[in-house]
């Protein structure tokens, strides 16, 4: 199975007294237009083409994953994962993979501190590997995904495709 590894867009500030993963943050114009445009060029580019994309429940997860959905014109529904919410246990991510019915490929669309958990533990790693905002990571792996099972195909970080600009933090 591809496992794509996509770390939602640039999202709005939290408001004041709201925590950092609270469901009302959306994703900025700005983090609108480079979503679209890092899966216009991962498609282009270099072969990006889910067959299924799992989300987290947060809006800022849900939207990048619809901008992924329409920028691939996929005809499959995303399907809303609590698994993929930021807090959760990677164990849990391998869990619902297991429960698809054979996808060749599936895009993950998530937050931190999950994802780079995920991403290092599916290559085996010592330690995390950070994901910038809005990057999607192929990893391949051999048979479900598990522990050390996976391999790096490509990772593509945003920051190079947006005419120089500097990616926000």
């Amino acid at each position: 199975m591809l496992v794509y590894i996509f770390r939602h867009g640039e999202s709005e500030a939290p408001a004041k007294g709201k925590g950092h993963a609270t469901e009302e943050r959306h994703l900025t114009p700005d983090g609108r237009m480079w979503a679209k445009r890092v899966v216009s060029v991962a498609e282009k580019e270099i072969g990006f083409r889910p067959a299924v994309i799992l989300s987290s429940p947060l809006a800022r997860a849900k939207e990048t994953a619809e901008i992924a959905r329409q920028t691939l014109d996929l005809k499959s529904e995303i399907q809303i994962e609590d698994c993929l919410l930021g807090e959760r246990p990677f164990k849990d991510v391998y869990a619902s993979l297991r429960k698809l019915k054979s996808p060749a490929s599936v895009a993950l669309v998530s937050h931190l501190p999950l994802i780079d958990h995920l991403l290092a533990d599916l290559l085996g790693a010592d330690s995390n590997i950070r994901l910038h905002t809005g990057a999607i990571a192929a990893i391949q792996c051999k048979g479900n995904p598990g522990h050390a099972r996976g391999s790096l195909r490509w990772l593509l970080p945003p920051l190079q495709w947006f005419d120089g600009k500097q990616w926000p933090q």
